[in-house]
């Protein structure tokens, strides 16, 4: 991206993690069932030995495979995780969220097309979910393709408009020198939430771009108050000022 603050963090996926969906049905029958619920909060090594005990007792529980999963993912090992989300699959063909999960670790991989192959799949079986059209919109941002990435990101909005989603294609329309557009998305993003600097951020370049250079400032100014040790804000107000 051409901009200071990329688009391409966990905290702007929607729902990165999603929440586990762990039922009493899941566990019946499993000594201390509710163990594994808690272990994922709060240990996660203990939690994978569960899950993985859950297995034995059940091989065809995609609800174990997947929460393993999601465990690897926040520990960041997305091959492993890949596979999980893959076995709960093959047991579970007919869950958009599995396919969505699978499509994260991908893209933390860097394999972005496999992971818009998993996000479009996710889409056709939860047509109506915001989250999965910015997940892959992200994707297509990564590709290098912000028309195809601008297309997912305004279905997501239209959805359910969000901070993401907005923020998101803020960046799209930044990569295609559509500035204004960039503006107006990072406001809304702003007014969704005012706490975050990467709008500020953002937004503070797109009206350096546009020449306007007392919003520009103003944007960096607010940046620094939210983050003070932002180098590229604190960068972007020296050059500015040094400019008549």
């Amino acid at each position: 991206a051409t901009h200071g603050d990329n688009y391409d963090f966990i905290g702007y996926f929607t729902n990165f993690e999603p929440h586990h969906r762990i039922g009493a049905a899941f566990y019946s029958g499993i000594e201390n069932d509710v163990r594994g619920i808690g272990l994922a909060i709060g240990n996660n090594r203990r939690a994978i030995a569960d899950y993985t005990r859950a297995m034995t007792l059940d091989p065809n529980s995609a609800q174990a495979y997947y929460s393993r999963g999601l465990i690897r993912a926040k520990q960041a090992d997305y091959r492993q995780a890949v596979a999980d989300y893959t076995k709960a699959i093959g047991i579970d063909p007919k869950d958009a969220d599995l396919y969505d999960a699978r499509g994260i670790a991908l893209h933390r991989q860097g394999r972005y097309r496999k992971a818009v192959a998993d996000y479009t799949q996710a889409i056709a079986l939860d047509p109506r979910s915001a989250g999965k059209y910015n997940h892959r919109g992200i994707a297509y941002q990564r590709l290098k393709r912000p028309r195809k990435a601008i297309e997912d990101f305004s279905r997501a909005i239209g959805r359910k408009p969000g901070f993401a989603a907005y923020y998101n294609r803020g960046n799209a329309y930044f990569d295609l020198g559509q500035y204004r557009k960039a503006v107006t998305d990072y406001g809304a993003a702003i007014r969704l939430d005012p706490t975050r600097y990467q709008p500020y951020s953002n937004r503070g370049y797109a009206y350096e771009k546009l020449r306007r250079r007392a919003s520009a400032i103003g944007d960096f100014r607010k940046v620094l108050q939210l983050s003070p040790n932002h180098r590229g804000a604190a960068q972007g107000l020296k050059r500015l000022k040094a400019r008549p």
